[in-house]
C-alpha cells in the first residue's frame, strides 16, 4: 500500500516542479479523507484510510519542504517603484518627459523630502500611469553634507520597494554587497539604501515605515 509521501516522491529524477508536487499533495490528501473505510485505489495509488490528523500532517511536512530559496526569493520579492534622473534642468526634463513622451504630472504617492536635513533640490514627478520618473536636480555635495558614502543624486538611480527592508539588508550582507543606510535622511517615512550594481549604477531600495 503506497504512502502519500512515496507516490508524491517517487521518480525524483522526473522534472516536476514545486507547485505540481504541492497541488498533487492536495489531491491526494482531498481524496483520502473521502475514501471508504476500507481503502480506495485511485490514479494507481492505492490509498489508506488514515486519519486526517497524519494526512494533515503529511501535507504540512511536505510544505515546509519548500526550498529555503525560494522561501527567502518569496520573502525578498522587490517592486519596482520609480526611476531617478539627475539633472540641472529639472524644468526642461519635465517638459520634455510630458510633452514628448506624453507621460502625466504624478500627484499621488509621492515622497515628501526633508529638505532640512541634506537634499533640498526641486523635483518634478512624472509617471506612466504605473511607475514614476523623479526629475531631480543633480547635487554633487549631498553626499558630503549628509556622511554619505553613495550619493544618489549625482547620476540618478533606480528605486525598488520592499515589505521588509531589514531582510534585505541581511541579505545584501550575506553577499557580502556594501550599502549606505540613509534612514529617513532625504524622504519622511521611507528608509532607504543605496548600493552599486557591478557597472556602477546607483540602486535604491526602500521600505515605507509611515
Amino acid at each position: 500500500m503506497a504512502d502519500l509521501h512515496q507516490e508524491v516522491y517517487k521518480g525524483e529524477d522526473e522534472a516536476t516542479s514545486p507547485e505540481g508536487h504541492e497541488e498533487k499533495m492536495i489531491k491526494l490528501a482531498e481524496e483520502a479523507a473521502k475514501a471508504p473505510s476500507e481503502g480506495m485505489a485511485t490514479d494507481n495509488v492505492e490509498i489508506s484510510p488514515k486519519p486526517l490528523s497524519l494526512i494533515d500532517a503529511s501535507l504540512t511536512s511536505w510544505i515546509d519542504r519548500k526550498p529555503a530559496k525560494r522561501r527567502n526569493e518569496d520573502k525578498l520579492k522587490l517592486k519596482l517603484h520609480h526611476i531617478n534622473l539627475s539633472t540641472n534642468n529639472v524644468a526642461g526634463m519635465d517638459h520634455f518627459y510630458r510633452d514628448v513622451l506624453g507621460l502625466k504630472t504624478e500627484t499621488e504617492g509621492l515622497p515628501v523630502l526633508e529638505k532640512k536635513k541634506g537634499y533640498d533640490g526641486d523635483v518634478a514627478f512624472v509617471s506612466d500611469g504605473h511607475i514614476q520618473t523623479h526629475l531631480a536636480q543633480k547635487d554633487l555635495q549631498v553626499g558630503f553634507r549628509t556622511g554619505h558614502i553613495v550619493n544618489p543624486l549625482e547620476r540618478g538611480h533606480i528605486a525598488y520597494r520592499t515589505d521588509d527592508l531589514a531582510a534585505f539588508k541581511a541579505h545584501l550582507e550575506e553577499k557580502g554587497i556594501a550599502y549606505s543606510d540613509w534612514g529617513e535622511t532625504a524622504v519622511a517615512g521611507w528608509q532607504q539604501i543605496f548600493f552599486y550594481d557591478p557597472d556602477g549604477n546607483i540602486i535604491e531600495v526602500h521600505e515605507i515605515t509611515r
